[in-house]
């Protein structure tokens, strides 16, 4: 069974409506178009603030950019929304893990055969902690780690083949809380401390536990907040908020991290960094910008891993804030950007090396569009 035929934006449901680039309403039908399959597995999982219906699982139509809102889409969960990078998942299981960040809460949910969010027995879990501001997942499927806004605590939970969590460990760092990002690169947790501006890599042992003894493999500090953790391959890259750069760090064998020549790359016309995405094989990097306007830059990557602006930043409205979460469509054609002012979901595409708004420019859903994941599912037959 092929996940239902997606919607087109004129064919989304009343309730949710979208608009169009210049701002106007775009004329709905009186009911929803009936579904029918067509030959894609990849969904976009989207969570929402100021709404209790804060997960929304869409339809991706890799051809075209178009998406549409599947059965039981958006659903409440019964947690509060997640802020930025509280989204994660597990593709081989179809799970996604949903945290808090007003709450003590870690909702975990398969997506069955019609992409419907379907809670697994005991989600929500509760967290170790209040405010969950990031969930890693291990590619394994079998782990997760967590960190918080107020604590200084990183817990590890272990996955059950049902989807149950069940807290496994957790260490006290040196900070003072909030931990704004993670990134699991092999056998090393690398996390960005807001309250520290530092990006620290905790060793992992072979379990995926935190290692006994010396942790700390890398601790670098950074001239601003750092937001969003990417990788290409060996070298590791950094949005740095209100600070309109990249920072980027080569990954060493032993896992520190040794800053590139130049880095960090500044973006011109560009005063605030909120998020980063990097192109499917690496030749590009998107940033999310907020000040002076909501505007998407695109860098490109130089063999050495360098930076360099491809260009002028797309601007997507004028007003101060805006993106908050980015994902690519598998063959880096498209990229989807949730802006959180309330406008809803930006479909881009990349016109040479810069971002063009496609034909279809945005969906609107409910609340204020936080985070995203794109998932390419295994086929059901």
């Amino acid at each position: 069974m092929r996940i239902p035929q997606f919607l087109t934006c004129a064919t989304v449901a009343i309730a949710f409506g979208c608009s169009s680039d210049a701002g106007g309403p775009v004329a709905l039908p009186v009911a929803l178009a009936p579904l029918a399959p067509f030959a894609s597995d990849t969904l976009l999982v989207v969570s929402s603030e100021d709404t209790s219906e804060s997960l929304a699982v869409l339809a991706l139509d890799t051809a075209t950019g178009e998406v549409g809102l599947l059965p039981d889409s958006p659903a409440s969960l019964g947690v509060t929304v997640g802020d930025a990078e509280t989204l994660a998942a597990d593709p081989a299981r179809r799970r996604v893990f949903f945290g808090s960040n007003k709450g003590d809460g870690i909702a975990v949910v398969d997506l069955d055969g019609a992409g419907r969010p379907v809670p697994v027995t005991g989600s929500p879990f509760a967290s170790e902690s209040t405010g969950v501001s990031v969930i890693q997942a291990a590619p394994t499927g079998d782990l997760i780690y967590v960190g918080y806004h107020a604590t200084n605590l990183l817990s590890r939970y272990s996955v059950s083949a049902g989807g149950s969590l069940t807290l496994e460990q957790s260490i006290t760092t040196d900070t003072n809380g909030h931990v704004e990002t993670m990134l699991l690169v092999d056998d090393v947790l690398y996390v960005g401390f807001e309250s520290s501006s530092r990006i620290v890599g905790y060793r992992l042992d072979g379990t995926g536990a935190f290692a006994a003894g010396p942790q700390v493999v890398a601790d670098v500090l950074t001239n601003a907040r750092p937001d969003y953790l990417r990788r290409i391959g060996d070298k590791l890259y950094c949005s740095l908020a209100a600070d309109g750069s990249v920072d980027a760090f080569a990954i060493e064998a032993d896992g520190s991290l040794t800053r590139l020549a130049g880095a960090p790359y500044a973006y011109p016309g560009i005063g605030a960094f909120e998020l980063i995405a990097v192109q499917p094989g690496g030749a590009r990097i998107a940033v999310g910008a907020e000040t002076p306007s909501a505007a998407i830059g695109v860098y490109l990557v130089n063999p050495d891993g360098s930076l360099a602006p491809a260009g002028e930043p797309l601007i997507l409205h004028e007003r101060k804030g805006g993106p908050e979460g980015m994902a690519f469509s598998a063959d880096g054609r498209f990229l989807f950007v949730c802006d959180h002012v309330g406008i809803g979901l930006y479909v881009l595409e990349l016109s040479g090396d810069l971002l063009e708004f496609s034909p279809t420019p945005r969906y609107r859903l409910p609340g204020r569009q936080i985070d995203i994941l794109r998932l390419d599912l295994p086929a059901i037959p």
